[in-house]
């Protein structure tokens, strides 16, 4: 009967330890400096993430947090999020330079930063040549494509860029 018990008891550990490692906290990041460390804040159930609040249900409670005063957050999916001018855009890839992307009435747009910290930049052919500077042969061939390929091959430069590189950042790419 021991037996029996011990058995159950090891089962129903095992299950509640995969219950928790298969879910993610949702909760916001205060800084860059707490994204790259993983520090996330449990903040409760998200609610909402609109341009001016981020919603969590806390218990009975709804706490409010003011979308351009935090770096960013976590959604019960797992995927993380940075304000970026008063909008949530999802981070894609998380290596030496940031890809972040927000869908908005049926377009999308990306902006791209020097790891967690750097400022967010428009993905336009300038910046991402920018950004490569400091890949000579990489930049290089970025800068043989046309404009029309530059702007369509922007995201594969990158991520190429990003492959060659070791991670700054604690995050993997997404």
């Amino acid at each position: 009967m021991k037996r029996i018990y011990s058995l159950l008891f090891s089962l129903l550990l095992s299950a509640l330890t995969f219950a928790q490692t298969a879910s993610f906290t949702e909760g916001y990041y205060q800084s860059s400096k707490e994204y790259k460390a993983n520090d996330l804040r449990p903040s409760g159930e998200l609610l909402s993430a609109t341009t001016t609040d981020l919603v969590f249900k806390y218990g009975y409670n709804k706490v409010y947090y003011v979308s351009n005063k935090i770096w960013g957050f976590r959604d019960k999916e797992g995927k993380d999020y940075k304000s970026i001018d008063g909008k949530f855009y999802e981070i894609i890839n998380a290596k030496k330079l940031f890809i972040f992307r927000l869908i908005e009435k049926n377009e999308t747009s990306y902006r791209v930063s020097d790891g967690a910290s750097g400022y967010p930049l428009e993905m336009t052919p300038d910046n991402v040549l920018i950004l490569l500077s400091d890949y000579a042969s990489l930049t290089n061939e970025y800068k043989a494509l046309s404009g029309k390929d530059k702007k369509a091959k922007a995201l594969e430069f990158i991520a190429r860029y990003n492959e060659s590189q070791p991670s700054g950042d604690l995050k993997a790419n997404k």
